[in-house]
């Protein structure tokens, strides 16, 4: 098990799989994930809720959960929508599970790390794959865009700096995809991406609760898919290959906040 690599010159890379790159002052070798790919988050996302809503398995669309109330044989989410009842929850709610989790006896932390992205329009397409170069990552993006980032800027979170910082990196990225310089439209985003504190994906069930599952992570996208069927898996009481780093047990309960109630203990959470 393992990722299949090939090592180019820049020469090469630049004469056959990237020519729109300016790849002169890159030393060798260029490293290429042979099954790395890139997906349009936007249309994937919706097109993944609209089977969910077809299927008839999703009963709310937008809402935001305001508390999770378990007891002996359900368990409650109380939503800016109304109540759901159900046997499992499968938490999974970015930057907003700290708070959740905590409310539950266990906080589990799941921190918000600001950052940018920026889109040029460049047509047609000048670019065919995913690339890391140094702190820079860009990729193509829909529509002939391409999207890019930066793994180290600092960021204090507002419009304003987006802005700035977007067209600082286009420059810098122009370096490498000179193209960037002639696009008419640059395009900047203020992002907040949940990461947990200790970098690691989350999932598993919250620690001495068996019906709340937890599911965190910051490489949604990429680990999203496989990360759902595994979750899935273990929520259906089979087995199941996930790490055991990315265990909830390293998270510790604190029982003195959490309370098991039945459903004859009172009204529903509201």
């Amino acid at each position: 098990m393992g990722v299949a690599v090939e090592y180019w010159t820049p020469g090469d890379v630049q004469r056959r799989l990237e020519p729109n790159l300016r790849l002169g002052e890159v030393e060798g070798p260029i490293i290429r994930l042979t099954e790395e790919g890139w997906i349009d988050s936007i249309p994937f996302i919706g097109r993944l809720r609209q089977a969910a809503i077809d299927t008839g398995l999703l009963a709310v669309v937008t809402a935001t959960a305001l508390h999770i109330d378990t007891r002996r044989d359900e368990v409650c989410v109380t939503t800016s929508a109304g109540n759901l009842h159900g046997t499992f929850v499968c938490l999974a709610a970015g930057s907003g599970t700290s708070t959740l989790t905590k409310a539950l006896g266990c906080k589990i932390d799941v921190a918000k790390d600001p950052g940018i992205l920026f889109t040029a329009s460049i047509q047609p397409s000048i670019l065919n794959h995913v690339v890391y170069a140094g702190d820079l990552h860009f990729r193509p993006d829909s529509n002939g865009r391409v999207m890019g980032g930066h793994h180290t800027a600092s960021f204090d979170g507002t419009d304003g700096d987006a802005l700035t910082q977007s067209l600082r990196l286009a420059a810098e990225l122009a370096k490498v995809v000179p193209s960037i310089s002639q696009a008419p439209d640059i395009q900047a985003y203020a992002v907040s991406r949940p990461v947990p504190v200790d970098g690691l994906p989350i999932a598993g069930w919250l620690p001495e609760m068996e019906r709340i599952y937890v599911s965190a992570c910051h490489s949604g996208i990429t680990i999203g898919p496989l990360l759902g069927m595994l979750c899935a898996n273990e929520i259906l009481g089979k087995s199941s290959a996930l790490p055991t780093e990315f265990r909830t047990s390293r998270f510790k309960p604190d029982v003195k906040t959490h309370t098991l109630r039945s459903t004859e203990d009172g009204p529903e959470a509201g």
